[in-house]
């Protein structure tokens, strides 16, 4: 059991910790939290222009061209117009995501939403610096070094792992959602023949 370290803090400094962790981890983290995956929205054209793309040039380079109307119909969507003839060369598909990609950067959507994220994660930093601060006036910021995590208490790493165990079932869930979106395509590609 830890021992349990004094604590020589006035109310006012205790209800201020409190309040500024209370707004720091209720607020502040939520608002990142919307504002990462606000922006993450944002690149989701561009991440399914880019795999789509990859995939059609090995398949240009081997002469199957069934890729390029879904290439094209993914373009058309982020302002990039190209025909299917046109984009039968490999350096016209290069050059076609570059353009997707720069119009999806620099659209004034994707500016804001970034910017919105930049903002929310200086909010975070805000509180984490008073937190910080407030600490170390008291003598009670004492970062642990890297290898400290190997030393954790059996609760702890019980945790830990527990948690390690839901970000892999996360992951999992989001590979079989990308795969049933693969399958359908794939479908529509048979469909269209």
């Amino acid at each position: 059991m830890k021992e349990k370290m004094p604590l020589e803090w006035t109310e006012e400094e205790k209800d201020e910790f409190i309040l500024w962790t209370a707004e720091r981890y209720n607020w502040a983290d939520g608002a990142l939290r919307e504002a990462r995956r606000e922006r993450f929205k944002a690149l989701r054209p561009l991440m399914n222009i880019s795999r789509i793309a990859k995939e059609a040039k090995l398949m240009v380079r081997s002469g199957d061209f069934s890729k390029l109307p879904k290439l094209r119909k993914e373009l058309a969507k982020v302002g990039v117009e190209k025909t299917v003839e046109e984009l039968k060369d490999v350096w016209a598909i290069e050059d076609a995501v570059e353009e997707a990609r720069d119009r999806i950067l620099n659209s004034e959507e994707y500016k804001e939403k970034k910017d919105t994220e930049k903002r929310a994660r200086a909010v975070v930093t805000r509180y984490d610096i008073k937190i910080t601060e407030r600490l170390k006036e008291k003598g009670l910021y004492m970062p642990k070094p890297l290898r400290e995590l190997e030393n954790l208490d059996p609760e702890v790493e019980a945790e830990v792992q527990e948690i390690l165990k839901r970000w892999e079932e996360r992951r999992e869930q989001f590979k079989k959602g990308e795969e049933k979106e693969e399958q359908k395509e794939q479908k529509e590609r048979k469909e269209e023949k």
